[in-house]
C-alpha cells in the first residue's frame, strides 16, 4: 500500500509542473509541457512595428505584430462614419502561430486616455476584417485590421490582445 501511495504522489507531482511566465518556454519538451502556460501579462510599446509573444501553452504560441496604426481612420463607405465627436482608431495587425499546435485568434480591446475600455468595432470601410477565434495552423500567419470607435479627444493608452475570455493571458501594447 505505501508503494501505491508513493506512486500516486509521484504521478501527481509530475503533473503539477509550474507555469512559464513572460513568454518563456521550458527547455525540456518532455512531460506535460502542453499544460505549461503563461500567467503574467506581456507588455510592448504601442507603435508601428511593435510585437509581442504569448504562450497559451508551450506548443501554442501567439506572435502578435502591430504592422501600421491609423489615428482618425476614414471609411471608404460614405454612410459609414463614426458618431458625433467620435473617430475611428485602427491598426493593421498580424498574428503568427509560432507553436506546434493550432491556435485561435484572440480578442482586442482599447483603453483610452479617459480610462474607458472600448470594444473592437466593425467598420467595413476601413478594412476592419479581423475576426475573433479564427484558427491558425502552426507556422501560418494571418493579417487583418482592427478598429475602435472612440471620442475624438481620446488617445489610446493601451491596446490589449487576450487569448480567450476564460484565460487571462494578455498582451498589452502600451502608449509611450
Amino acid at each position: 500500500m505505501p508503494l501505491l501511495l508513493l506512486l500516486a504522489f509521484a504521478i501527481l507531482a509530475s503533473g503539477c509542473q509550474g507555469f512559464t511566465t513572460r513568454g518563456s518556454v521550458p527547455e525540456s519538451k518532455t512531460g506535460p509541457s502542453s499544460l505549461s502556460r503563461q500567467t503574467n501579462p506581456v507588455h510592448s510599446v504601442l507603435r508601428d512595428g511593435a510585437s509581442g509573444q504569448l504562450h497559451q501553452a508551450t506548443d501554442q504560441i501567439h506572435e502578435v505584430h502591430i504592422l501600421a496604426i491609423t489615428d482618425n481612420a476614414q471609411s471608404s463607405i460614405e454612410h459609414e462614419k463614426p458618431g458625433n465627436d467620435r473617430k475611428y482608431w485602427s491598426a493593421r495587425i498580424g498574428i503568427k502561430n509560432a507553436g506546434e499546435s493550432e491556435i485561435r485568434t484572440g480578442i482586442w480591446t482599447l483603453t483610452g486616455s479617459d480610462g474607458a475600455t472600448y470594444p473592437r468595432t466593425v467598420a467595413l470601410g476601413i478594412g476592419s476584417d479581423y475576426q475573433d477565434h479564427v484558427p491558425i495552423q502552426p507556422g501560418a500567419t494571418i493579417e487583418g485590421t482592427i478598429a475602435f470607435e472612440i471620442p475624438k479627444d481620446v488617445t489610446p493608452k493601451q491596446v490589449q490582445y487576450r487569448v480567450d475570455h476564460l484565460n487571462e493571458i494578455d498582451l498589452y501594447f502600451d502608449a509611450q
